[in-house]
């Protein structure tokens, strides 16, 4: 039992670092090639629109309309894409009804890409001692 737990937790910690490696080297070569770290929502499911800015007495959101297919839609959002009275937000094209809005995280600088390669680089060695320990 105690080699079958022991199995488990190892197989857990080498599932955990390799997700945390592949998240390193994507932020690693995403900064490299000077692109956002994030990707906007596929276009295949997100229609991306300008909304007009409703004035609202609410602090924290802003009310946008939209027009989807010749349908009106209203929508709060948190105000990040607002560029004067439009708004860029993303509809969700199943159900109109959901907004998203895309706030791309910038690039890192070079010098930290090539950290999280190290990084990546460390763990990758850290998976090959486990594996060949056992």
């Amino acid at each position: 039992m105690e080699k079958i737990i022991g199995s488990l937790l190892i197989l857990g910690i080498i599932t955990a670092l390799n997700v945390f490696m592949f998240k390193m080297l994507w932020y690693g070569i995403r900064s490299i090639m000077k692109k956002t770290i994030y990707l906007p929502p596929p276009h295949a499911r997100w229609a991306r629109m300008r909304a007009e800015v409703i004035p609202s007495d609410e602090v924290k959101h802003s009310l946008v309309r939209y027009h989807y297919e010749n349908v009106e839609y209203t929508a709060f959002i948190s105000g990040y894409t607002i560029y004067g009275s439009k708004a860029m937000i993303y509809v969700k094209r199943s159900n109109p009804k959901v907004v998203k809005e895309f706030i791309p995280r910038p690039p890192m600088s070079v010098s930290a890409a090539f950290a999280y390669f190290f990084i990546a680089g460390m763990i990758l060695f850290i998976d090959y001692v486990m594996f060949s320990v056992e």
